[in-house]
C-alpha cells in the first residue's frame, strides 16, 4: 500500500535500516500499514474507504479519508454510518459510552457529522456536537447527547 509518512520513521528494509522523513512516499505491506495508520505515523495515499466491524459499537461502519470520499459512499447508497478521518480524530480518547452515543445519533440522523467533542471538567462525561451534512453553513449541532441533560 502506498503511504505518506507523517513523522520521522526508522524502518528495516532488505537493504538495511532506512530513515524516512515526514512527507516521504513509501510502499508498506497492508498489515503493517494498518498499524502505522492507527498510530498516526503514516497516511494512505490510496483513497479507499474501509468497512470495519467495531467491537465497541457492535456494528459495521465505514471509515473514509475525507468529505469527498464520504460523499462518494453516500452516492453509492451505503447504509452504514460513515466516519471521516477528521471525525475519528475528534473521537480519540473519549469514553466508549460517548463513542456509542455519537454512533447512535449518527444512525438516527443520517448524514450527520461530528462537529466537535468537548470534554468537561469535574468528572463529567464528554459532549459531542453533530451537524447535518446537507448544510454547508456552520451548525451548532446537538447541544448534548446525554439523556436528562439540558
Amino acid at each position: 500500500m502506498k503511504c505518506l509518512t507523517k513523522v520521522k520513521l526508522k524502518v528495516r528494509t532488505s537493504e538495511g535500516i532506512v530513515d524516512l522523513e515526514p512527507g516521504q512516499e513509501v510502499e508498506v505491506p497492508e498489515e503493517l500499514a494498518i498499524r502505522l495508520i492507527n498510530e498516526r505515523k503514516i497516511t494512505p495515499l490510496e483513497d479507499r474507504p474501509w468497512l470495519i466491524y467495531s467491537e465497541i459499537l457492535q456494528d459495521l461502519l465505514w471509515a473514509a479519508s475525507d468529505e469527498e470520499a464520504r460523499e462518494k459512499l453516500l452516492a453509492k447508497g451505503v447504509k452504514e454510518v460513515i466516519y471521516t478521518e477528521a471525525e475519528i480524530d475528534l473521537l480519540r480518547g473519549v469514553s466508549k459510552e460517548t463513542v456509542r452515543q455519537v454512533h447512535e445519533a449518527k444512525k438516527v440522523f443520517t448524514g450527520s457529522k461530528v462537529h466537535e467533542v468537548i470534554q468537561r471538567k469535574g468528572g463529567c462525561d464528554e459532549q459531542a456536537s453533530l451537524s447535518p451534512s446537507e448544510s454547508k453553513e456552520s451548525q451548532p449541532g446537538l447541544p448534548n447527547l446525554k439523556e436528562g441533560s439540558q
